[in-house]
């Protein structure tokens, strides 16, 4: 089945797909929100890389319940579990101690560093959204 017969793009969403289909789709998938999000960014417009990410995100979590390959050992996702939750609780401390640092330095520093410090704050913010979007979720 194919959007316009002439162009043969596939529907993805139609049918259950292999594990090496879904990593092709879902990178492209990727690489087309950040493209948006790179775009949105350069006009200043808020919204775009907002929408092109929720978006981005939604078709992947869906693309990830069509496919119809095997699960995963349960080893193996306990240890990806430990090492993602590892990292979070890594980087994110790390990331908004660092961000305060700068934001409180802020008179001694120029302001691109103080920017930086804004950036890694709605890192470890976000960071900790996703976090507990995920724990739920799962």
């Amino acid at each position: 089945m194919y959007i316009l017969e002439n162009i043969k793009i596939p529907v993805v969403w139609m049918k259950y797909m292999q594990a090496s289909d879904f990593s092709k789709y879902a990178t492209l998938t990727v690489v087309g929100a950040g493209a948006v999000t790179g775009v949105g960014l350069a006009t200043g417009s808020p919204v775009i890389p907002l929408l092109a990410v929720i978006v981005g995100m939604a078709l992947v979590i869906y693309m990830k319940t069509r496919v119809d390959d095997a699960r995963e050992d349960e080893i193996i996702y306990k240890t990806s579990m430990r090492a993602a939750k590892t990292t979070l609780w890594i980087f994110g401390p790390a990331s908004a101690v660092l961000g305060v640092s700068l934001i409180s330095l802020r008179k001694w520093l120029s302001p691109g560093l103080v920017t930086a410090g804004y950036f890694l704050c709605f890192v470890a913010v976000t960071l900790l959204v996703t976090y507990y979007a995920t724990y739920v979720y799962y």
